[in-house]
């Protein structure tokens, strides 16, 4: 059942330790900001012809005297707080890595740099592609290295996978693990449709699904049985139960191939039980 899929999926605890940007871009020595109770009027900048790092306050386009202004004793364009880098216009990018020791200096907005805050990991990110990450359960020192890593833990009992396989076979050994746990959310949605608000309550017996065909939820085997034979009595078989049951001659299995009926097993015995004529 894809609600049972779904939280197996939820199982697994999967945390990625994100990277921290640590950039720190220089600053050019600016103006001060505007006074919001000031009012500025058009003026003659003065003798000494106005200046070239201000603040537009009163938004004309020219620098107008009174209005902030950054130059320091005409010593021209800004520079960085950092380095004394001249900074050339806006389109200047320029800055510094903050991370201790480091000597990076970003020159593009292209740069892709920083490093993991994992505690003792000196890994560097250079590239948006860059995919590297630290499992946050306690004592495991896991560490991602791709997009296609499965790796997490069994919330019941600690244990860790790494494989589909492995959490199947955990989840077959032990089933009360992989079940719904007192609280858990359904969260099943079908075709987009709005996600399932029930609330699992844990009690023995509790078997709230939904219907593959059409989303509708139902609280017992019984319930979608019925309704599978109401509304979808033409839907493929799943299994070869079903599909004896239903007086098929083929069922569809999980990858969609259509597989032949059954009625007896290999030593001669009726398969799931009954044998009703097909084979």
């Amino acid at each position: 059942m894809k609600l049972i899929k779904l939280m197996l999926a939820g199982m697994v605890v999967m945390s990625f330790a994100l990277a921290q940007d640590n950039t720190q871009v220089g600053q050019a020595t600016g103006p001060p900001p505007c006074d919001p109770n000031a009012t500025y009027l058009v003026a003659d900048p003065g003798p000494d012809g106005g200046c070239a790092n201000y603040n537009d306050c009163n938004r004309n386009g020219v620098y107008d005297a009174g209005e902030p202004c950054g130059d320091v004793g005409g010593q021209g364009p800004p520079t960085c707080d950092v380095c004394g880098y001249t900074f050339t216009g806006e389109g200047d990018h320029h800055g510094h890595c903050d991370h201790e020791g480091c000597a990076f200096v970003f020159t593009s907005d292209n740069d892709h740099h920083g490093h993991c805050d994992h505690e003792g990991c000196a890994f560097v990110f250079t590239s948006d592609n860059d995919h590297h990450g630290h499992c946050d359960h306690e004592g495991c020192a896991f560490v991602f290295t791709s997009d296609n890593d499965h790796h997490g833990h069994c919330r019941v009992c600690d244990a860790e996978m790494n494989t589909d396989e492995d959490l199947r076979g955990h989840c077959d050994a032990n089933p009360d693990h992989c079940r719904p746990q007192a609280g858990d959310t359904c969260g099943y949605g079908h075709d987009g449709d709005e996600a399932c608000d029930y609330v699992f309550t844990g009690d023995e017996g509790e078997d709230h699904h939904h219907c593959d065909h059409c989303g509708l939820a139902v609280n017992s085997g019984e319930e979608m049985h019925n309704h599978l034979e109401a509304d979808h009595p033409n839907r493929p078989a799943r299994d070869n139960c079903e599909a004896l049951d239903r007086g098929l001659g083929s069922f569809i299995n999980e990858n969609g191939d259509a597989i032949a009926v059954w009625a007896t097993n290999g030593d001669g015995s009726p398969a799931c039980g009954h044998d009703d004529g097909n084979n």
